[in-house]
């Protein structure tokens, strides 16, 4: 069972994003993730949100050619069964005019939404996961800053730069003082 500060941390984490902090390499260096699931007993999953492939659902998968799904953008969602397809719909609530977000869509679902002016749909090739106890790890060890979620400027520019504009709005400091190191830090 997991003591009361752990369960903290996955209340905090779960359904926010995470800059990568400067150092990190590879596939998550400068990226956003989205946790849509952290639990002691189970880790933690998620999406990159930052990482556009520069194509559509119906140039990767010739599956969807010809179908209103085909103009769908594609993402890299992460490392964890990159042959894998996740869809996201980030809609607009016409009356809040906050965004509301949707994962697992059904096939139905994401047709319906394919023609709401109101939705942007996203699909992503690999999601983020870690075993239990390894995202706790790497928060405690500082590879990760948790940021409140921000899906409108991430469904108004879901661009690299992302990572840049979600620490220039941050109210931590270290986080606006990542946006002025170099990207090196070895230039420093």
């Amino acid at each position: 069972m997991a003591n009361p500060e752990e369960a903290t941390i996955h209340d905090k984490v779960r359904g926010n994003f995470l800059l990568a902090r400067l150092g990190v390499k590879g596939i998550f260096e400068r990226s956003v993730v989205w946790i849509s699931r952290f639990s002691h007993d189970e880790g933690a999953q998620g999406l990159i949100l930052n990482a556009p492939m520069r194509r559509m659902l119906g140039e990767c998968s010739p599956s969807f050619t010809g179908t209103p799904l085909a103009r769908i953008p594609m993402h890299v969602g992460g490392p964890v069964g990159a042959a894998g397809l996740t869809l996201l719909a980030c809609i607009r609530n016409p009356i809040t005019g906050g965004r509301v977000v949707q994962l697992g869509l059904s096939p139905d679902r994401v047709r319906e939404l394919a023609g709401d002016p109101a939705a942007r749909l996203f699909a992503f090739a690999g999601t983020s996961g870690w075993a239990p106890r390894q995202l706790e790890d790497e928060l405690a060890s500082g590879t990760w800053l948790p940021v409140r979620a921000d899906f409108d400027a991430w469904c108004e520019s879901a661009e690299p730069d992302l990572w840049r504009r979600l620490a220039e709005k941050s109210h931590r400091l270290e986080a606006r003082l990542m946006t002025r190191a170099p990207r090196d830090l070895s230039d420093n």
